[in-house]
């Protein structure tokens, strides 16, 4: 090849003409047909025309025109061509034929344009032929075949595309009135399953690549419409929000849809195996003779009493107290949920898949149907119950003497909300004597060097019509430290009852935290949300260990076997040391302890997140406003700052106007919120 010679080179999905103009170890500067100077690589040449040369003494316009004219001439050979027709000629030769043998094979008097021309030709059709090296090889017929389905289902994709994306443009931009059967269909079903796995994933999910052409698509077409069409809203939707905004108008989803239902596959409904079961369970249950004097210890003489929040609707324990000659009887009755709940079972099964019922402002979603854990296994007010209860001698100071662990029968004697039992607790014995209880188990905790963590915890529901009403609760209020504190002690003994019985569970340990910020109680919120943030993480194991934050030496949680699938598990570990079912075996713990892990982090995640979505939502309403802010620290441009009236962080910008310390308190202005993109913004009110 010299200067002057007409060369042909691959450019993307096209043939190019060009002539060089210059040739220098082995790169090549030429003159494209487009008047474009392009310097390739000399092994980038599929067809040279050495014997042909184009004067360049002339500019460099009339070079390109007189390069396009060969192009064109080339282009129109090569539509003559019968790909097939050559294929035909050699599907049977195993052969590698470079494009002067076919050009010979097809013309009659082949030229230089007639070669190109074949190149061409079998460089557009690639269904019968293989390109290598400048050479072609004859596909066979499986092969071809292959390649025809290949590309009617390319075919297909590409019309897919146009569809989707023109849906997308249709239910932004249209009337209400205009998008009624936008969801009916297969074709409609398919591409909202995409459009959600891609949502929800991202590039996790398998429709990525298409759902990316698909927005591709929908923004072109949207910026052709938009010159014409420049107060439609949508010119200013862009890429995933255009799937949320089309599907919320088509009424798909909801504005305030909860996704990581759908990300982490969690159903409301129950499999009509498990509803089957439940209904079993409730026909047995109804003609159960509840006073099994052989198995069970009749406790109805007990006064027990359950304490939880006003919109529990799932009662697991209840609390009763008797004096004893100077001493205390503290009776701890947990819902025998084990006794109706049979392992393997439909319910069983599906509540394991779950782990744990899911509470968020908005709903909740049971570990159980509701009649097992509404109904037949709640320790309702004047209902008869069975129950596995922890009964624990003290002394008149409220340390534990003995204790024992039994299935019982109980009749809770009255149901109280924490509210109530905060108004009455000055006034009601039984009451009084609990909250002593409780502050004298929580002091020993203290002298266990327990790591109590003090923070206020944000409630936050949502009604019907979407109202939020947000209350931040004391955690110190004598009747949820009664409450909690009773049932710490309670696992405690539950777990030191699973350990002197060698039974494999669920044991719950935490070590040291990194660092101390307090010893036994602080009131400083500041120091509180920094010991929360030094803790160790939990350890879950089929072990006893020690628990550092609670300061107790063996724990296992059972005293929520309704809500929590660890907790059945642990009560079912009881249950068989009273041989009323088989126990689980080391190896069958530590398999579960395993299942739950990915399901337990998926709930944590869902109830964080929506706790945050509804926090945001509420907090919108609040743009504008002055909120009391404490300064947790400096992070790159911002102070970290907590919002204390609602215990979420807001971070403000660094100034050169003011200078903030960590621990000093602050007023900030709320200035954006949005829930959507889980954003909000602050500034100091100076």
């Amino acid at each position: 090849m010299k200067q002057g010679c007409i060369v042909e080179f691959i450019n993307k999905t096209n043939i190019v003409s060009a002539v060089i103009l210059e040739l220098n170890n082995g790169k090549l500067k030429t003159l494209t047909q487009f008047n474009e100077a392009v310097l390739i690589n000399i092994k980038r040449i599929i067809f040279a025309e050495d014997n042909v040369y184009i004067n360049l003494s002339r500019n460099n316009f009339e070079i390109a025109n007189e390069l396009a004219v060969i192009a064109k001439k080339r282009e129109k050979i090569a539509a003559t061509i019968s790909v097939k027709k050559i294929w035909e000629k050699f599907k049977e030769q195993d052969i590698r034929l470079p494009a002067n043998r076919i050009a010979v094979f097809y013309f009659v008097k082949p030229n230089m344009d007639s070669e190109s021309a074949v190149i061409r030709a079998l460089f557009k059709d690639r269904l019968y032929f293989q390109y290598n090296k400048n050479l072609f090889i004859p596909n066979t017929k499986k092969k071809i075949k292959t390649k025809i389905i290949e590309k009617q289902k390319q075919k297909e994709e590409e019309e897919f595309i146009k569809y989707v994306s023109l849906w997308l443009y249709k239910a932004l931009t249209e009337s209400n009135n205009s998008i009624t059967d936008m969801t009916v269909g297969d074709k409609n079903n398919r591409l909202i399953k995409i459009l959600t796995s891609f949502y929800i994933f991202e590039k996790k999910s398998p429709y990525h690549k298409i759902v990316a052409s698909i927005l591709k698509s929908y923004n072109l077409l949207k910026n052709l419409s938009q010159a014409n069409n420049r107060q439609f809203d949508i010119f200013k939707i862009e890429g995933k929000e255009a799937i949320f905004k089309a599907f919320v108008k088509l009424k798909i989803w909801s504005k305030d849809i909860n996704l990581n239902l759908l990300k982490y596959k969690i159903s409301e409904s129950f499999p009509k195996e498990a509803k089957k079961e439940a209904e079993d369970i409730v026909d047995i249950s109804n003609s159960l003779i509840f006073k099994d004097y052989n198995n069970r210890k009749d406790l109805t003489m007990l006064r027990p009493v359950t304490i939880d929040g006003a919109l529990t609707s799932d009662f697991d324990d209840a609390l009763s107290i008797e004096e004893d000659n100077g001493n205390y009887i503290l009776g701890v009755h947990i819902s025998d949920a084990g006794h109706f709940i049979k392992k393997n079972g439909a319910i069983d099964i599906e509540a394991q898949k779950r782990a744990s019922s899911i509470y968020t402002p908005d709903q909740k979603i049971s570990m159980l149907p509701n009649i097992i854990s509404e109904d037949i296994c709640s320790l309702k007010e004047d209902k008869t119950s069975h129950t596995i209860s922890i009964m624990v001698k003290l002394d008149k100071n409220f340390v534990i003497q003995k204790y024992d662990i039994i299935p019982g029968i109980i009749k809770v004697h009255r149901r109280l909300t924490y509210y109530d039992a905060n108004l009455i607790i000055n006034i009601d014995k039984d009451l009084e004597i609990l909250h002593k209880i409780g502050k004298a188990f929580r002091e020993r905790r203290f002298a266990d060097n327990a790591a109590h963590i003090n923070l206020p915890e944000i409630n936050i529901w949502v009604n019907e019509n979407k109202d939020i009403t947000v209350n931040k609760i004391d955690k110190e209020s004598p009747s949820r430290l009664l409450v909690s504190e009773i049932m710490i002690a309670a696992n405690m003994l539950i777990g030191k009852f699973l350990q002197n019985n060698n039974m494999p569970a669920i044991f719950r340990g935490q070590q040291e935290p990194h660092k101390r910020f307090f010893t036994k109680f602080s009131d400083s919120l500041f120091k509180n949300w920094m010991q929360r943030r030094h803790l160790s993480p939990f350890i879950i194991s089929e072990t006893p260990m020690r628990h550092s934050g609670l300061g107790v030496s063996a724990y296992a949680t059972a005293t929520s076997p309704i809500r929590k699938y660890y907790d059945l598990v642990n009560q079912r570990q009881i249950r068989a040391v009273f041989n009323l079912e088989t126990p689980y075996t080391k190896q069958e713990i530590k398999s579960i302890i395993y299942d739950l892990e990915t399901p337990m982090n998926a709930v944590s995640k869902m109830q964080q997140e929506r706790n945050r979505y509804w926090l945001l939502r509420h907090l919108e309403t609040k743009v504008g406003e002055e909120q009391n802010g404490l300064v947790i620290g400096k992070h790159y441009n911002n102070y970290t700052t907590l919002l204390t009236d609602y215990m979420i962080i807001c971070n403000i910008p660094v100034s050169h106007s003011y200078r903030l310390k960590q621990e000093q308190e602050v007023t900030v202005i709320i200035s954006y919120v949005n829930a959507f993109k889980n954003i909000i913004r602050c500034c100091l009110k100076l």
